[in-house]
C-alpha cells in the first residue's frame, strides 16, 4: 500500500466488519489479530502496529492485578485446568472459564467496552501520525549543511551519485528553497513527482529522494533537517507524504537470484555415486534428505568423480554453462537498472566475468594452480567492482559469490568437491573430499580491500547453532538447539526436557568450560526455568498453536508470539538483572570475550544457548568436521585460506555470537568464527 491510512473511523469500521459480532474488543486476543492484519492492510509498519495495540489494551495497576488472578476450570474432556482471568476474556466466550473471568470483572466500565471501541478510544496515538503545519521562517543550518554537501549522508551519497543524479539533486535544493520562502500545493506536488519522494514510518523518518541512484536515496539523512524537509512538504501538500515503496527490495532482489544454482543436479537414492559419497564422514551424520550435490553426469548416468584432477575440466564447464545463479543475476539487475537506477556497471561486471571465465578454459590447462588462480582473480574484479558500485549490493551477493569462488578455484586445483544441491544444507557451502574422508567447507568472510575514497568492506557470514550441532559425533547432541525460541519443546531455544532437568544442565555447565564464571549454580537454573515456564504460561494463556489451521484465523506460530514481544522483553530484561546474582561478569568476559559476554548477560535463553552450544564445540574438538574459509580480494587478486578446527575453534572466545528470536526470521543462536577472536581483549 502506498499511503498508510491512519482516519481512525475508517480502521474501526474495518475492525468491527471482520470481526463477527461487529463490535471489536481489544480485551480479545482474536480481535487483536484481527486489529494487526487491519492496521498492515492501512500501511502500518510492525512497530506502530504493536505501540497502538498495547496503547489500546492498557489497564490501571488495580485491573492488571486482577488480570493476572489464576481461575480453576474445566476443559472438555473433563480436566481440571487453570488459567488467568485475562487470559479466559481473551479467549472469548467459547472458553469455559471465560463466564467466570466476566462476573470477576463484570463492573459497570466493562458493560460500556463491551459495545465495542469508540472512535474517542485512537486518540492518545492517532494524533502524532498526522500530518503537522507547514513550518515558517527561513531554512534551519542543519539544512543549509546538506545544501553545501557538509553533512556525511551528502558526502556518502554523492560517491554513488551519476552526473544526471548530480544535476537532479541540484535541481532539488533549488525547488526545496523555494518551497520554503514560497509554499505552494502545486510546487510541493511538482517535486514529489520529479524526484520520487517518499518517506519512512516511525518516530524518526527518513525522507527518500527515489529518482537517483538507490545507493544514494537516502542522501538527506535521519535528522532534525529531514524532519524539517518532511514537514515542509507535507505541509505545502496537505497531506503526508506516500510511505517508502516496498514492492522491491534491491538488496533481497539480488540475494535471491544469486543463491549457487545449477541444472544438473543428483541424489543418494538416484545416483550410486552420491550415494557412496554420503556413506563418508561427516555427510553420513544428515538427514538423507541433504544428500544431493550438482555435478556432470558420465554416460551412465551417475555423477563422475573429480578426484585427483580427473574431470575436473567436466566440472567447470557446467559450473560456467549451466550456472543459473549469474544468469538470472543478470537478467534481474536489467530490471533494476529501469526500476531502481542501479548502475549498469554491476550487470556488466557479472558478464565480463562470464567471459573471463570461457577464455580460461581455452587459455589453461585444467587443473593447475595457474587456471585456478585466473579464475580467483575474475571473481575478485567482478567484487571489487561491485562494491565500488554499490556496497549494498555487493553486501548482498558476496556470499553466494565467494561459494562459487571457492568452489571454482578448488576444482580448478584438482580438488574434489561438490556444491550441495539443497538449499538449506547445515552450515556448510561446499563438500570437500580426502582419502581419510571429508569436511564440510563454510565461507566465514570475504574482506574486499578496495572501494570508494579507499572504503574498506568485509563481509562475515554467521551460522545457525542449530544447523552446526547436526555434525557432532554423538546424535544425542545434533537436536539439543533449535532455530525458533518459542516452538513447543523449545521456549528458549534449548529443548525444555534438557533446561528442566539438573543432571544435563550441571553436566553442559561442566561440558561448556565456563563453569568458573558461575557464582550461584542453583540461581542460574532457577533464573532460566522461570523465563521458560513464563513462556510457556503465555502461550497457555493466548492457546498458542504450533501449526495453526487455515481455518482457524490464527497466523503463524513466530507471529503469535511476536504480537506480545514487548512483554517478553519485558520479562528477559527483569531475569536478566537476576542473572547477575550467579554469574561473575568479569570472568565470564575473560572466557568468551565482552561482546559475547554481554549478550549472553541480556537474557535467560541466550545464556543457556550459548552454555549448550560451548558444550558441543568441547566435546566434538571445535566441530573440526567444518573448515571456516576466509576469502581475500585486494588490488584484483585473490586469495582463499582456511582456518582448521586445530586452531581452537573450541573456545567460545573465537566465536561472534547474536541473537536473533520472536520474529520472521530466527534463528537462535547465531555464531561466526573468526580466528583473529584469540586476540579478542575482554
Amino acid at each position: 500500500m502506498n499511503k498508510i491510512i491512519i482516519n481512525k473511523k475508517k480502521i474501526l469500521s474495518e475492525w468491527a466488519y471482520r470481526t463477527k459480532n461487529g463490535k471489536p474488543d481489544p480485551k480479545l486476543m482474536s480481535h487483536q489479530i484481527i486489529l494487526e492484519e487491519v492496521l498492515k492492510d492501512f500501511g502500518w509498519e510492525l512497530e506502530e502496529r504493536n505501540e497502538l495495540i498495547n496503547n489500546l489494551t492498557e489497564q490501571s495497576p488495580e485491573r492488571e492485578a486482577l488480570l493476572k488472578k489464576i481461575i480453576k476450570y474445566k476443559n472438555k474432556e473433563g480436566e481440571d485446568k487453570e488459567i488467568t482471568v485475562g487470559g479466559a476474556l481473551k479467549q472469548g466466550k467459547e472458553h469455559p472459564a471465560y463466564e467466570k473471568a466476566k462476573q470477576i470483572t463484570d463492573t459497570g466500565d466493562d458493560k460500556k467496552q463491551s459495545k465495542g471501541m469508540e472512535p474517542d478510544d485512537f486518540d492518545r496515538f492517532s494524533d502524532k501520525n498526522k500530518p503537522k503545519e507547514k513550518p515558517k521562517g527561513e531554512t534551519p543550518k542543519v539544512v543549509k549543511k546538506i545544501f553545501d554537501g557538509s553533512q556525511n549522508s551528502v558526502r556518502d551519497g554523492l560517491l554513488y551519485m551519476s552526473d544526471e543524479d548530480k544535476e537532479l539533486f541540484d535541481d532539488f535544493k533549488s525547488d526545496f528553497q523555494e518551497l520554503v520562502e514560497n509554499p505552494s500545493k502545486e510546487l510541493a506536488q511538482k517535486m514529489v513527482d520529479k524526484y520520487g519522494l517518499e518517506v519512512s514510518s516511525g518516530d524518526k523518518p527518513k525522507v527518500y529522494i527515489r529518482n537517483i541512484n538507490f545507493e544514494a536515496r537516502k542522501i538527506l539523512g535521519q535528522n532534525k533537517a529531514t524532519l524539517f524537509i518532511k514537514d515542509t512538504v507535507e505541509g505545502a501538500l496537505g497531506e503526508p507524504l506516500k510511505g517508502a515503496v516496498k514492492g522491491v527490495d534491491v538488496k533481497q532482489a539480488v540475494t535471491t537470484t544469486s543463491k549457487p544454482d545449477l541444472e544438473t543436479k543428483r541424489t543418494a537414492k538416484e545416483d550410486e555415486s552420491v550415494s557412496e559419497l554420503f556413506k563418508k564422514e561427516p555427510y553420513d551424520r544428515l538427514n538423507p534428505n541433504f544428500h544431493q550435490v550438482f555435478g556432470p553426469v558420465g554416460k551412465d548416468g551417475n555423477l563422475i568423480y573429480p578426484s585427483g584432477g580427473k574431470n575436473a575440466k567436466d566440472y567447470l564447464k557446467q559450473s560456467l554453462s549451466e550456472n543459473n545463479s549469474i544468469k538470472r543475476t543478470i537478467e534481474r539487475l536489467k530490471e533494476l537498472e529501469k526500476s531502481d537506477n542501479v548502475s549498469p556497471k554491476i550487470r556488466e561486471a557479472l558478464e565480463d566475468h562470464q567471459k573471463n571465465m570461457e577464455s580460461i578454459l581455452d587459455k589453461y590447462e585444467v587443473p593447475s594452480e595457474e587456471a585456478a588462480q585466473a579464475i580467483g582473480d575474475s571473481y575478485a574484479k567482478m567484487a571489487e567492482t561491485i562494491n565500488v558500485e554499490s556496497p549494498t549490493i555487493a553486501g548482498a551477493m558476496m556470499k553466494n559469490l565467494a561459494e562459487f569462488a571457492l568452489y571454482d578455484t578448488e576444482i580448478a586445483k584438482g580438488d574434489e568437491c561438490y556444491l550441495p544441491s539443497d538449499g538449506s544444507f547445515p552450515s556448510g557451502d561446499k563438500l570437500k573430499v580426502t582419502r581419510d574422508g571429508g569436511k564440510v567447507e563454510r565461507v566465514a568472510s570475504v574482506s574486499v580491500k578496495y572501494g570508494r575514497s579507499g572504503k574498506f568492506g568485509s563481509f562475515g557470514f554467521p551460522g545457525e547453532t542449530g544447523q552446526y550441532q547436526k555434525y557432532h559425533p554423538n546424535p544425542e547432541y545434533r537436536d539439543r538447539l533449535h532455530s525458533r525460541p518459542g516452538d513447543d519443546g523449545y521456549e528458549l531455544g534449548v529443548k525444555d526436557d534438557i533446561v528442566n532437568s539438573d543432571e544435563q544442565m550441571n553436566k553442559i555447565i561442566e561440558e561448556s568450560g565456563l563453569g568458573p564464571a558461575i557464582k550461584d549454580n542453583d540461581k542460574l537454573l532457577s533464573v532460566i526455568r522461570e523465563n521458560l515456564n513464563e513462556i510457556k504460561k503465555l502461550k497457555e494463556e493466548i492457546e498458542f498453536e504450533q501449526k495453526p489451521k487455515r481455518k482457524s484465523g490464527k497466523p503463524p506460530a513466530w507471529k503469535q508470539l511476536n504480537i506480545h514481544r514487548e512483554r517478553i522483553k519485558e520479562l528477559e530484561k527483569r531475569l536478566s538483572e537476576e542473572l547477575k546474582d550467579a554469574i561473575d561478569e568479569d570472568k565470564l568476559k575473560e572466557l568468551v570475550g565482552s561482546d559475547n559476554a554481554k549478550l549472553m548477560m541480556s537474557r535467560p535463553g541466550c545464556m543457556v544457548t550459548a552454555l549448550t552450544f560451548a558444550s558441543t564445540l568441547r566435546t566434538s574438538n571445535g566441530l573440526d568436521v567444518i573448515e571456516h574459509n576466509h576469502q581475500e580480494i585486494k588490488d584484483g587478486k585473490y586469495k582463499s585460506h582456511t582456518d582448521t578446527a586445530e586452531d581452537g575453534t573450541q573456545d567460545l572466545k573465537n566465536w561472534k555470537l547474536t541473537w536473533r528470536a520472536w520474529d520472521s526470521r530466527a534463528g537462535g543462536l547465531i555464531a561466526s568464527f573468526n580466528s583473529d577472536r584469540k586476540e579478542y581483549e575482554a
